[in-house]
């Protein structure tokens, strides 16, 4: 008995020094992670995704973190593929979201939505995720918008290791990732592969199936000289069914669509920077339909095939000054778009057509000074200029103004205050091309503005944030359903918005964050309020993460009564030992998730399935 006792007492001790370990381990990671280095506190209203936060929550598609974020709802599209919208909004609305990795913008020229494009791709290669919202900084260059979505990937330095993971669902999906990092001398490299095969839910219609199942692949190459330069390459490329399409009787289509991207960067001293990089894309469709496809020239024919592509090239110069209480940073960017219809064809006919301007040149000028009135008082202004210039001889000179104070109060009270005056410029798909609208070469941008106010009170192991803004925008970009095209809406349109945030921490490896947002506006056609629930534990050697994103019930552009979404998410993570991890998530639990109509049916973007992952590190 008592040798049983002494055993008993002695592995109790050794438990606690393994949690007591851990715990120290986690802590030492937090202080050592790499958004210390990358986050920006003036430019913008940030929601952060840690790398511990990632991979607690298992998010392994970008899709997977959009759909945590407030003031946007995740939607399907009739498709198949996704896109976020601004919460109250409809998907027919511009969305004005730029995604980098790095500083490398992921452009989508021939969809006009880069997050239609990029929701699929792979974290596996992913650091951390910084959001920002609300008019966010000029110093990511390039054309602005209203939210900015920054991925950074790991450092092969902190990995220095080979590692793969493997994942299945209860819908047969299959995905395989591979990961290597390597250092040497002065010298590194981070190279990741991802391969899947998606497998939905087959919906009918009207006595038709409609199927968004698909597979692609997924390629990142870095390599780096210390302090001297960067090369990056990218290349994706999806295939899968195009569920309803763009008709209503679907019978047989694919969307395909490739990727192809280049960066280097060239670090000079006193803090000089040159960014060279050119993006190539490729967009191949097949629809036919049943009983035909209503196209915006008044044809209907059966079968309907495209191809479009479009190349972008980029030079950026990036200067930084720090003098005194002043840091001050200069930029300047040109970038040329070229827009290409390599085929278009209505029942197998080549269709001729007009299009509109399929070339855009880019000239932008840039400044943002963050000046310190003393350690505990910030203020930044921006300042940036854009011409835009396309092959129709159209152009235009755009501006950006933002004035941004940040003040720590006290050690517990911190205020953040934004105003800017900015603008949206059209895309390729609303003057160029589209096969279901009529283009309008002839459209203006939208000029924005927005403030918001922040405060963010902490006390002991909670933070507590409140925020508030009010947007306007004249010369709204809308869709015309007589004229069948986008136009200018004459006026000023208004709304308002606000979000509650909590965030506790029991200790380093337990914590919860509850928010709530909403919108304030004439019309609502999508869900105009939602909340989240995130709850990160560790008990023993398990990681557990349970999340709730809820959205409010709406009423569609066609009219239609939509419930309120609750999508419900399970997770457990446990280490088999210091190499191999085993896996579990179950997604959409309730299967309650926030839908969308489609053709009579209504879809999710999360289905209701179970995900198994191991993960082995070399």
């Amino acid at each position: 008995m008592k040798i049983i006792f002494i055993l008993f007492v002695s592995t109790l001790l050794l438990f606690s020094k393994d949690i007591a370990l851990d715990n120290l381990l986690a802590e030492y990671e937090n202080s050592e992670s790499l958004y210390h280095q990358t986050k920006e506190e003036s430019a913008g209203h940030i929601i952060l995704f840690s790398r511990a936060d990632l991979d607690k929550m298992q998010a392994y598609t970008l899709n997977d973190v959009l759909k945590t974020l407030r003031m946007f709802n995740i939607e399907a599209t009739r498709t198949g593929m996704t896109t976020l919208v601004k919460s109250g909004s409809n998907q027919a609305a511009l969305n004005p979201v730029k995604i980098f990795i790095n500083s490398q913008e992921l452009n989508s020229a021939t969809l006009g939505n880069a997050l239609t494009q990029y929701g699929k791709m792979g974290l596996y290669f992913i650091d951390h995720i910084e959001v920002y919202q609300a008019g966010n900084s000029v110093i990511f260059g390039n054309e602005p918008g209203g939210m900015t979505i920054k991925l950074y990937t790991k450092e092969p330095a902190r990995e220095n290791s080979t590692s793969v993971q493997a994942s299945v669902d209860t819908r047969s999906s299959v995905n395989l990732r591979a990961l290597d990092a390597k250092v040497f001398g002065d010298y590194s490299y981070l190279a990741n592969v991802d391969v899947r095969k998606n497998n939905y839910k087959t919906y009918n219609t009207n006595g038709y199936d409609m199927s968004r199942d698909g597979a692609g692949g997924q390629f990142y190459f870095k390599f780096s000289k210390k302090e001297s330069y960067d090369i990056e390459l990218g290349a994706s490329k999806e295939k899968a069914d195009s569920f309803s399409g763009l008709g209503n009787a679907p019978v047989d289509g694919f969307i395909d669509t490739k990727t192809l991207y280049l960066q280097a960067t060239k670090h000079f001293g006193n803090d000089l920077n040159v960014i060279l990089s050119m993006s190539h894309e490729n967009l191949d469709v097949l629809n036919k339909d049943a009983v035909g496809i209503t196209m915006a020239d008044g044809a209907t024919p059966k079968k309907f095939e495209t191809n479009i592509g479009s190349n972008v090239y980029s030079a950026i110069v990036e200067k930084r000054l720090v003098n005194g209480a002043n840091d001050l940073f200069l930029g300047a960017n040109i970038k040329y778009q070229k827009f290409n219809v390599n085929k278009y064809k209505y029942d197998d006919v080549t269709t001729p057509k007009i299009w509109g301007p399929t070339e855009l040149n880019i000239y932008m000028a840039y400044l943002e000074n963050l000046y310190n009135i003393n350690e505990n008082n910030l203020i930044a202004f921006s300042a940036k200029l854009d011409h835009y210039k396309n092959d129709f001889s159209k152009s235009s000179t755009e501006n950006i103004l933002r004035l941004g104070y940040v003040s720590i109060i006290n050690n517990s009270l911190t205020l953040k205050l934004f105003a800017m005056k900015s603008y949206v410029h059209p895309t390729f798909r609303q003057t160029t091309f589209s096969p279901n609208t009529n283009i309008n070469p002839d459209l203006d941008s939208i000029k924005n503005r927005t403030l918001t106010a922040e405060i963010i009170y902490k006390m002991d192991n909670t933070t507590f944030t409140i925020n508030g803004g009010e947007s306007t925008a004249k010369d709204s970009i809308i869709y015309n359903p007589v004229l069948k095209q986008y136009v200018n809406k004459s006026g000023t349109t208004t709304f308002h918005r606000g979000f509650f945030r909590v965030d506790h921490k029991f200790d380093v490896n337990n914590k919860i964050t509850l928010e709530y947002f909403k919108m304030f506006q004439d019309v609502y056609t999508s869900s105009g309020e939602g909340g989240l629930i995130q709850l990160f534990n560790k008990i023993g050697k398990l990681d557990i993460y349970n999340e709730l994103v809820y959205r409010s019930d709406y009423k569609s552009s066609d009219g239609i009564n939509m419930p309120a979404g609750y999508d419900y998410s399970l997770g457990v993570i446990y280490p088999i030992n210091k190499q191999l991890e085993l896996k579990l998530k179950g997604e959409n639990l309730l299967d309650q998730a926030h839908e969308v109509p489609i053709n009579g049916v209504d879809v999710p973007v999360m289905e209701r399935r179970g995900l198994l992952t191991m993960e082995y590190t070399f």
